[in-house]
């Protein structure tokens, strides 16, 4: 098994790095094992969208036709995606 960069944007960018699993269970005691138990979805307090209506409306289907009002959508964009973010979710 071995890590693989996604993308082309960095040095390593869809490389293999068989190495580098092994690196991190020495090092740092990592077990690629582990995983977090999805926190249930009414665990994320969220008040509902404030639409407003003429401005969506306004908008039209060509200008900005990627929308959408849903939960779960709206948690994903809500916080940054970097890796302290996202462990300070969790």
């Amino acid at each position: 098994m071995a890590v693989k960069i996604k993308g082309n944007r960095y040095m390593y960018g869809e490389k293999a790095l068989p190495a580098f699993l092994p690196f991190l269970k020495k090092s740092l005691s990592v077990d690629i094992n582990f995983e977090f138990e999805k926190q249930p979805e009414s665990a994320y307090i969220i008040n509902e969208p404030a639409v407003h209506s003429a401005f969506v409306q306004e908008l039209g289907i060509q200008n900005l036709s990627r929308r959408s009002f849903m939960k779960a959508e709206r948690i994903l964009h809500s916080h940054g995606h970097t890796f302290q973010e996202i462990f300070a979710l969790r």
